[in-house]
């Protein structure tokens, strides 16, 4: 006879409490991950975006200026991501001139679930605002309103990296800087490769 105990966990996170339903699922099964591209000169922040795994894996695009026939887009989110368009647009915005940093936290699929719905009715966002949405999108979550809103993408990649638990990786590409060449390069491999 199997016994289901469901519990409430209290999670202290820079001393904001999370609390997160526990049933006969993994507590932290989902994961977001914010994606900062960042210019290899200036050490400056060029553009934040945001990866939800819930219900559905999209990319939260902000002012995103990436389009692609590969890629669904609808007011700044993108659909139908799996593993291959998710490294098709990572790779993208990885050139000589920049490289990618990539901050991953496991959450429960409350908290991945709730990110989802806002990237989806957040709508679209006017140019040079994409550090501000997600930061606000962020603030929004349990566990990470620590994070300030902020118009820096690289303010947003310190705050978020604070957060305990997220792990970190870079992506560094030294293809030419014309973004617009590697995207119709790029989209030639992927149909290769499906």
């Amino acid at each position: 006879m199997k016994l289901l105990v469901n519990l409430f966990l209290i999670i202290s996170i820079h001393g904001i409490s999370n609390f997160c339903f526990a049933g006969e699922t993994e507590l932290f099964s989902k994961e977001i991950t914010l994606v900062t591209v960042m210019s290899n000169t200036t050490k400056r922040g060029g553009h934040s975006s945001l990866i939800i795994e819930a219900t559905e894996k999209v990319i939260f695009d902000p002012a995103g200026r990436v389009r692609s026939k590969l890629l669904k887009e609808k007011a700044d989110v993108l659909y139908g991501i799996d593993e291959s368009l998710e490294e098709f647009y990572l790779s993208i915005h990885a050139r000589e001139t920049h490289h990618v940093v990539i901050q991953s936290i496991l959450v429960s699929d409350i908290v991945a679930q709730k990110a989802l719905n806002l990237a989806k009715s957040n709508g679209p966002v006017a140019p040079a605002l994409c550090a501000r949405s997600v930061s606000i999108l962020l603030r929004k979550l349990p566990g990470f309103r620590s994070i300030k809103v902020t118009y820096f993408p690289e303010k947003l990649m310190k705050d978020f990296a604070n957060i305990k638990g997220v792990k970190t990786k870079k992506i560094f590409e030294y293809d030419g800087p014309d973004k617009h060449k590697k995207l119709i390069e790029l989209e030639k491999k992927y149909e290769l490769k499906n």
